[in-house]
């Protein structure tokens, strides 16, 4: 009995060798296709975004751009007047941007400055072409 168990024992690591290269030749084709078709999809996915994503770098640029041309609206409101008061249109603009997850928090962060009379106006728009040219893409 013992002997039999032996010889079957034998058979089966015997059958295990053989088919082992097998399995790993199997592998190997699987896993040349497997990257074929990961290949294939990946250039379609990045076909379709592309698109997405240069859109998503335009409005992004737009959003610094338009920085930009709040702080010198609003340098130019202070300039043009004796009694400067913060414009509602730089509230406005700041409260709208906060609420953004892609505007620059520094940026929105340097507009709540002003509008809480932290700094002034003139300390933003002296370095508004620092700051812009940052965070354009």
């Amino acid at each position: 009995m013992i002997e039999e168990l032996k010889a079957e024992l034998q058979k089966l690591e015997d059958s295990k060798a053989e088919a082992q290269p097998k399995i790993d030749e199997l592998n190997k084709e699987r896993n040349k296709e497997l990257a074929l078709v990961e290949q294939r999809y990946d250039a379609l996915i990045a076909n379709v975004s592309k698109d997405v994503d240069e859109l998503e770098e335009k409005v992004y640029n737009d959003l610094i751009e338009s920085f930009e041309k709040i702080v010198m609206h609003e340098f130019d409101a202070k300039r043009s007047t004796n009694i400067y008061r913060i414009t509602k249109k730089l509230k406005a603009y700041t409260q709208f941007v906060s609420d953004l997850d892609m505007y620059p928090k520094e940026l929105a962060e340097k507009l709540q400055q002003v509008v809480s009379q932290e700094i002034t106006i003139e300390d933003v728009a002296y370095n508004v072409d620092k700051l812009k040219g940052k965070y354009l893409k």
